[in-house]
């Protein structure tokens, strides 16, 4: 409760730094991606609702690289176990609605990058698909 207040916390403080993405919906059966927020060299974060009841989910990210899915390794697969670093916690309830939020600060040179997020049940049905493009820092 506590990391996830203090995660909105610094969203809001970050706020004026935010951008709304333009996304494209890429196969969403179980939910449904609301918005995408990102602050450049901060976060990013996936508001979605579901459709569906679900315990348990995944989350995969991809770089489209020549209009092709190649996979981009995240540091957690299981979405709700790491509560303190996505901020969701399962099950993820029909009708809820829940942000997935993700620190993209990097020491890395900067760089732009369309991704793709997929959120899964544990049988592998598809939750929400979303792309978009954003920057790491």
């Amino acid at each position: 409760m506590y990391v996830r207040s203090f995660l909105l916390l610094v969203l809001w403080l970050v706020g004026a730094n935010s951008h709304l993405l333009k996304f494209e919906d890429c196969g969403s059966v179980k939910g449904r991606v609301v918005q995408v927020d990102f602050v450049p060299c901060g976060y990013l974060n996936i508001e979605f609702q579901m459709l569906e009841t679900v315990q348990n989910a995944t989350i995969l990210m991809n770089q489209i690289v020549e209009g092709k899915p190649e996979p981009a390794p995240l540091p957690y697969i299981y979405a709700c176990n790491q509560y303190d670093f996505y901020g969701l916690r399962c099950p993820l309830r029909a009708g809820g609605r829940y942000n997935f939020s993700l620190d993209l600060a990097q020491e890395e040179p900067e760089f732009h990058l369309k991704g793709r997020f997929t959120l899964k049940d544990l049988s592998a049905h598809v939750i929400f698909c979303s792309q978009f493009s954003f920057w790491f820092c």
